[in-house]
């Protein structure tokens, strides 16, 4: 039987190679997944290797919440230590240096004047130490006057710039005119960061002002360990009574180099359960097209099947050897998706490194991708073969004799099953609307209080169980829908739309099937349509009734320091509106977030601001103004005490610790902070280095034209760098492009898995084309042409498409509608659903269709009439 198995693959070669190939897409996305994971992972070594190659450090032996430098979130960080450890530290036994370590963001000008920049890797400045060998210099010296900078080759040659040449950076919102006295050579990766040196007090001056830095680095003199090293730092600190001693630690360079990359392949593994989930999604398409491969397959086959249960093979030999055919392509499938994958990952990291975020590592699979690319595609073939491979176990001997085709059974089953699943998703939707609009307060108790989640779990509930009663229901709902759809056909293609429509709907079970694979992709793609749409709306809604605010100044990471005091002194600004956040820990469960100083005209002026309850003007009378979202989240009511500190566990009377009375609870979707607090709270409250102006919202004087105060601010700000001065609709706009950004990567993601739906469109009717060979020829008998045949199998294919993307836009549209009432904490206010976009992913599916028939319209035409007509 296995001798048979494989002849028949030989004897259909294009066949299998569909689903080989299908297989390999799927598998692709998931080595691909893998190898981008090893490239990332390669690139973060070097990075950590480079820039944290101590052999010591000194650092605070206590945690405390901070702003983590890659993924621009909150994250845990060690407190600072005093700069002045350092010189205990050079002291301690074995220590050949101790450099206090600080750094930050800056702004560079290039030799054309404009602002050097990188594919979203950042510009940092940091103290450049004449006696680090990291950096050793192709040309000039080490900077040691604060109008003096040093630059890595990368970047001086990204700036075009020299040893010797003057330019301009923004530090610490100070502009400053430098010459370059230096250009070093790192040895190591960077990740395309931009790296401008700065002499030690000039660097500590303006990244250390409070005199604390993150850590201070230790180099060991030759022969010392790392352990020693560490220890005998620990003895000198312990014995120096130097203020801030106490509260520092020393530890091994190899401590500090896994925390990072422990915080990295965090951030690595978030990504890269992103990345596998559209692989899910293009391995569940690939499964639907393997099943109705193997079913036709099994169907066409089914007199040579019973010839073999005729002659003495059993039900088990018969399964086997169509389980060893699913195997033979899952495993071709797997060879070929592991090398896409590879190539796919290296053409990510081009992509990447051409954005100007080079790359290091190898894209090479290891044995753990290899293993698992395999077993994925052998399980997902197998899977998909698995209930057609029953079916032809289970075909009667007595089939032999028969020369018609069986006839598919009944629908009912199918119908009461896909009912009461579709009728179980769209229960969990609504219900998923109702917690969230809180009408179910048991159930929120339930869930301790949080909506949200319960929310979430009920709309992912709800988009399964639907889809799954979609896709079951199918079979039932492709007479119906694609009579409608096939009318346009019927009245304009006469008799050949027909025929295209006659041969859709006969095989219904098949028809969905086909068009199923499809119909996944395209939940998802018009799911995340509809929520673009509506997110880009619930933008403008936000900008038109909650900013007052004329002018928006933005800029990253954040609105440098002395930008206010340029906008201020325009004459045609009335009025500037600084938003001054921090970061902060509250006691309890209220975890880390973002409080804001609420100046009074910030709060009435600039933005508008909704009472929830209390007292719309809490701040100002010393007391806390809850922002609802975080209210919610943690339970707070009016009258209730918070406290909050820059600790991880901040507790009353602590060091920084405040405690204040909740005096109202406010809504607007202009901001994303937890609360407004009272003058002077942020400087005590708010944790060490996330200090920043988020934005600066500005207002025309009175009598000034809102476009001549735009250009004169945005000309007041061009030296600081790269910073935005946006109206309203501008600003919006700005935002709204973002979102479409994200798009475009949900869409690119979910490609791979419309091809794979293509695919699947190519082999059903090819193998239908096999199946009909007696049926195409008597047409051709009776006076049907080559291209007519043609077009009624480009028709068969263009309903199989629309009817697929049909399915899954009304499927789509459905969960998202569900989104703007879930989601309305987050400022998602309105359901859009854009009619245009759908209309084009609808007009796309029919051409995607024409491009499926091509193939199979040719082998169509080319059966021999008289050689059809014999077949069997």
């Amino acid at each position: 039987m296995r001798r048979i198995a494989l002849r028949d693959i030989r004897a259909h070669l294009g066949r299998t190679a569909l689903a080989v190939l299908a297989v390999a897409l799927g598998v692709a996305f998931i080595a691909g997944t893998f190898s981008y994971r090893g490239l990332l992972t390669d690139t973060i070594d070097d990075v950590i290797e480079t820039s944290a190659s101590g052999d010591a450090y000194v650092r605070g032996s206590s945690e405390t919440v901070g702003v983590d430098p890659i993924m621009g979130g909150t994250t845990t960080v060690h407190t600072n230590v005093p700069t002045a450890l350092a010189d205990v530290v050079a002291t301690a036994p074995g220590v050949a240096h101790a450099r206090p370590e600080a750094s930050g963001m800056v702004v560079l000008f290039g030799a054309d004047g404009t602002v050097v920049t990188t594919g979203g890797a950042p510009t940092l400045g940091m103290a450049f130490y004449a006696d680090d060998a990291r950096y050793p210099y192709l040309s000039g010296r080490v900077p040691t006057q604060p109008d003096e900078i040093a630059l890595e080759s990368r970047t001086a040659k990204s700036a075009g710039l020299t040893t010797g040449d003057t330019t301009t950076v923004v530090v610490d919102g100070q502009v400053r005119d430098v010459t370059v006295t230096g250009v070093s050579q790192v040895d190591g990766q960077l990740a395309g960061a931009l790296i401008v040196g700065f002499a030690p007090d000039a660097a500590l001056a303006a990244f250390a002002p409070d005199g604390t830095v993150p850590q201070i680095a230790v180099e060991a003199e030759p022969g010392v360990s790392q352990d020693q090293l560490r220890d005998a730092v620990a003895s000198t600190l312990a014995a120096s009574g130097t203020p801030g001693a106490t509260e520092a630690e020393a530890v091994t360079g190899d401590t500090v180099r896994a925390d990072v990359r422990d915080g990295m392949d965090q951030m690595i593994g978030f990504m890269q359960i992103f990345l596998l989930g559209f692989a899910g999604v293009s391995l569940a398409v690939a499964t639907f097209l393997i099943a109705n491969a193997f079913s036709m397959q099994v169907r066409q086959r089914r007199r040579e099947l019973a010839l073999l249960r005729a002659i003495g093979a059993s039900p088990g030999q018969v399964l086997g050897s169509v389980l060893v055919q699913a195997v033979v392509v899952g495993v071709l499938g797997s060879v070929v998706g592991i090398g896409l994958g590879a190539a796919l990952g290296a053409g990510v990291g081009a992509l990447i490194a051409a954005a100007g975020t080079p790359l290091g590592g190898s894209v090479a699979p290891d044995l753990e991708t290899v293993v698992l690319s395999l077993t994925v595609g052998v399980v997902v073939s197998v899977a998909g073969a698995l209930l057609p491979a029953r079916r032809a176990a289970l075909v009667a001997p007595v089939e032999a004799m028969r020369d018609d085709m069986p006839s598919e059974r009944g629908l009912r089953v199918r119908g009461i099953l896909g009912g009461l699943t579709v009728a179980l998703g769209v229960g969990a939707l609504v219900a998923a609307t109702q917690v969230s609009a809180e009408r179910w307060e048991s159930l929120l108790d339930v869930a301790a209080g949080d909506g949200s989640d319960v929310s979430a779990m009920l709309i992912a509930l709800g988009a399964f169980a639907l889809v799954c009663g979609t896709l079951v229901l199918a079979p039932l709902l492709a007479k119906p829908v694609v009579t409608v759809l096939a009318w346009p056909s019927v009245v304009l293609a006469k008799p050949l739309g027909a025929l295209a429509r006659g041969n859709v709907v006969r095989q219904p079970r098949r028809t969905a099937a086909t068009a199923g694979a499809l119909t996944i992709g395209m939940v998802l793609v018009s799911a995340s349509a509809v929520l673009a749409a509506s997110a880009q709306a619930s933008l403008r809604d936000v900008v038109t009734s909650d900013l007052k605010a004329d002018l928006i100044v933005s800029g990253y990471p954040s609105v440098p320091d002395g930008t206010v005091g340029a906008i201020d002194a325009l004459p045609e600004v009335g009025t500037t509106y600084p938003v001054l956040s921090a970061l902060t820990t509250f006691a309890g469960d209220g975890g880390s977030d973002w409080i804001i100083d609420a100046p009074a005209n910030l709060r009435t002026e600039a933005a508008e601001l909704h009472l929830v309850s209390g007292d719309i003007d809490a701040a100002e009378h010393g007391e806390l103004l809850a922002l609802e979202p975080k209210a919610k989240a943690a339970g707070w009511k009016v009258g209730d005490m918070v406290t909050f500190g820059p600790g991880l566990d901040p507790v009353e009377g602590g060091q920084g610790t405040v405690t204040l009375r909740v005096g109202g609870i406010v809504s607007s979707a202009a901001f994303g902070a937890a609360a407004f607090v009272p003058d002077g709270v942020l400087a005590t409250a708010g944790a060490a280095g996330t200090h920043e102006t988020d934005v600066v919202f500005v207002d025309a004087a009175p009598g000034v034209d809102i476009a001549a105060a735009k250009t004169a601010v945005a000309g007041a700000v061009a030296e600081y760098g790269a910073l935005s001065v946006e109206d309203a609709e501008e600003f919006a706009s700005s935002l709204a492009a973002q979102i479409d950004q994200m798009l475009a990567v949900v869409y690119a993601m979910l490609g791979l898995s419309i091809l794979i739906a293509v695919l699947g469109i190519v082999n059903t009717l090819a193998l239908s084309v096999v199946e009909r060979r007696r049926e195409i020829s008597l047409l051709r008998a009776v006076g049907l042409g080559r291209l007519q045949l043609s077009s009624v199998i480009g028709i068969e294919a263009v309903l199989t498409a629309v009817f697929g993307t049909a399915l899954g836009i009304a499927v789509g549209i459905s969960v998202a509608s569900t989104l703007p009432t879930v989601m309305k904490d987050m400022g998602m206010g309105s359901l859009v659903v854009p009619w245009g976009s759908l209309g084009v992913l609808v007009l796309l599916a029919a051409v995607v269709g024409v491009g499926a028939a091509l193939w199979p319209a040719i082998r169509a035409s080319r059966v021999p009439v008289l050689e059809g007509l014999a077949s069997e």
